[in-house]
């Protein structure tokens, strides 16, 4: 492992991170009330150009792992049931699987219900068609 590369003091600068918004805050703070002034207006849309928007949207698709997992690994069926812990297991396996970080429990619980609509923390039951996980 290497050592952090030290600067002698002669070759520090103080204030390094007043230095970029010394040029640059009149223009920042010229678009923030430009944009507050449309919104005020009537102009809601926060959205970003479409190229950003598409972007965001790729981005969090494939960042989405749960999203995945149930799109991948599950099968809808008409009242499905799944345990809360078989599920959660199942799920952590699959990210091992895939290289990706699991959420929580709690936030996979979450997620779950975002995606699918469960009524129940325990034992969840799918709205028709429902959903039961494969193999």
């Amino acid at each position: 492992m290497r050592a952090p590369r030290l600067l002698s003091e002669y070759r520090k600068i103080d204030n390094l991170g007043d230095i970029p918004i010394a040029g640059e805050g009149p223009g920042i703070l010229n678009w923030l009330i430009e944009g507050a002034r449309r919104y005020v207006a009537g102009d809601k849309d926060l959205t970003g150009p479409a190229r950003v928007r598409i972007a965001t949207a790729a981005y969090a698709e494939t960042e989405d792992h749960t999203g995945r997992l149930f799109e991948e690994c599950t099968v809808l069926t008409g009242a499905a049931r799944a345990e809360q812990a078989q599920l959660y297991a199942r799920y952590t396996t699959w990210c091992r699987t895939e290289g990706a970080l699991p959420l929580s429990r709690r936030a996979f619980a979450a997620r779950t219900r975002e995606l699918i609509g469960l009524a129940s923390r325990r034992t969840w039951c799918c709205p028709t068609p429902g959903r039961t996980t494969r193999g």
